[in-house]
């Protein structure tokens, strides 16, 4: 493939594609692997702005979803080259395809600004070299914008390119802006729906990038941040959305992934009743029991803290019947029969 671009269209269009396959190559990496490759590919491009536009849009893409270093320079001087009109419809196109992966994201509200105003009517057009459609990063620039009913247009525009051409990720995006249009208009029901059919669209595919970003914006939908009563539950949930786990492996089919919380109620006053040595009895036995039903119902341990809890499970009828077991047994189990532990018996799901 590679050839055939260099053959019809010159080194401009290997260049991008070069670009393309790091892009490709390197997201989902952490470290320091991106760094030297794109460092060469910039140096390809030379002084030729018209290249460099291209180079240093899927230098700032990698970047961005490997967290290699080098990104914020790299944007610095892709907005540069932006506004100074470097290239052709050509070079342009195949430049905005890679900025759509972190434009809207991590690009300036004026960066955003320009940009909109040229890419606004590229409906249904593609990187081309890259095969990329920018719908879905015209859709996303538009909200970053708050013009809501231009997103949607743009999302949709998209979702019916990609339905025609066969085209299931770019659908999958699509979706996924279609999801963020519902959301800022508070119709979380619509934009559950929208994740779902995206997650639909990734999860055959092993597209882990969009996938987790589906199964993030679903956790946050759901309300599962309890920040308004700090607890096990939180610390968990707080550790979990710094670190970003990966739970594609453990979804259904479709994508799906049921996730249970769960922690001790009222376990920081039972702490100070018990005192540290029946407490971290009590806490042993209680993580011995979670984790024992958690395998038991091929469920995946996320996160745990303390008497906290993120557990997944690929099907939401496991998890609750994990749940189920879990409460059943803790109260017969021979720690908690104890009186001063009666406490401990209320576990929070």
């Amino acid at each position: 493939m590679r050839r055939e671009v260099e053959e019809s269209a010159g080194v401009d269009a290997a260049l991008a594609l070069g670009g393309w396959f790091t892009v490709n190559e390197f997201a989902g990496r952490a470290g320091g692997g991106l760094y030297p490759v794109m460092e060469r590919w910039l140096a390809f491009a030379g002084e030729l702005p018209h290249r460099r536009v291209m180079s240093y849009a899927a230098a700032v893409a990698g970047a961005h979803v490997s967290g290699a270093p080098g990104r914020d320079e790299w944007l610095t001087e892709f907005a540069r080259l932006w506004r100074a009109r470097s290239g052709a419809l050509y070079h342009r196109l195949e430049a905005f395809s890679y900025a759509a992966l972190f434009l809207a994201e991590i690009g300036s509200s004026e960066l955003c600004a320009d940009v909109w105003g040229e890419v606004r009517a590229w409906k249904n057009r593609c990187g081309p070299a890259s095969g990329l459609a920018v719908d879905a990063g015209r859709g996303l620039l538009a909200l970053r914008l708050g013009l809501t009913k231009e997103a949607e247009q743009a999302f949709t525009d998209g979702v019916e390119w990609a339905e025609r051409q066969d085209c299931p990720v770019e659908l999958g995006r699509n979706l996924q802006g279609l999801a963020a249009v519902a959301e800022a208009r508070g119709d979380v029901p619509a934009a559950l729906d929208y994740l779902d059919r995206a997650a639909a669209q990734y999860q055959p595919r092993g597209v882990k990038l969009f996938l987790d970003q589906v199964i993030a914006a679903k956790v946050r939908l759901q309300g599962i941040t309890f920040q308004t009563t700090p607890t096990s539950i939180d610390r968990v949930a707080t550790a979990v959305a710094s670190e970003h786990p990966d739970l594609a492996t453990h979804a259904a089919p479709d994508g799906t992934v049921t996730l249970l919380f769960s922690d001790i109620e009222g376990s920081t006053p039972l702490n100070e009743q018990l005192g540290d040595a029946k407490w971290m009895e009590l806490l042993r036995a209680h993580n011995t029991l979670v984790r024992k039903h958690l395998k038991a119902y091929s469920g995946f341990e996320v996160k745990s803290m303390g008497d906290g809890f993120m557990l997944a499970f690929a099907s939401a009828r496991r998890a609750l019947e994990c749940a189920m077991a879990i409460q059943a047994e803790l109260g017969a189990s021979e720690p908690m029969q104890r009186p001063e532990a009666a406490a401990a018996t209320g576990i929070r799901v």
